[in-house]
């Protein structure tokens, strides 16, 4: 499942900022004027991603920082509190049981995983 463990300033300081967004593994839909997400794809792909995984170790202040905040920690990982979903969806979490030491984290490197997965779920027109 997950690699190597890297602490959690060492995978921010190699992580592609903008590698994923979850509007681009969603199909959006509107209800009297608003955008709402009818679906996210990205689910249906947990087992490859957790394939393609690695673990990030939190010191005791960054998990007390970020206990509960999953938007914080998505926007100093990655620049956008947008993918805050992709980090309870791969540690099993909610927003309420965010209080991680160790999260497993899509790998740095995994950029053409996540752009494989839109494509196929456009090509699919799920998206």
């Amino acid at each position: 499942m997950a690699s190597k463990s890297k602490t959690l300033t060492q995978y921010a300081s190699v992580v592609n900022k903008d590698f994923f967004n979850l509007r681009k593994v969603s199909k959006i839909e509107t209800f009297d004027g608003f955008e709402f997400l009818a679906s996210i794809s990205i689910e249906r792909y947990l087992d490859i991603l957790l394939e393609n995984a690695e673990t990030i170790t939190l010191s005791e202040t960054e998990a007390n920082k970020y206990k509960y905040k999953p938007k914080v920690l998505s926007k100093f990982i990655y620049d956008t509190e947008n993918l805050y979903y992709l980090l309870l969806l791969m540690n099993n979490m909610t927003v309420e049981t965010f209080n991680p030491t160790t999260l497993v984290v899509l790998s740095a490197s995994n950029r053409s995983l996540v752009e494989d997965i839109v494509n196929l779920e456009r090509k699919l027109k799920n998206i």
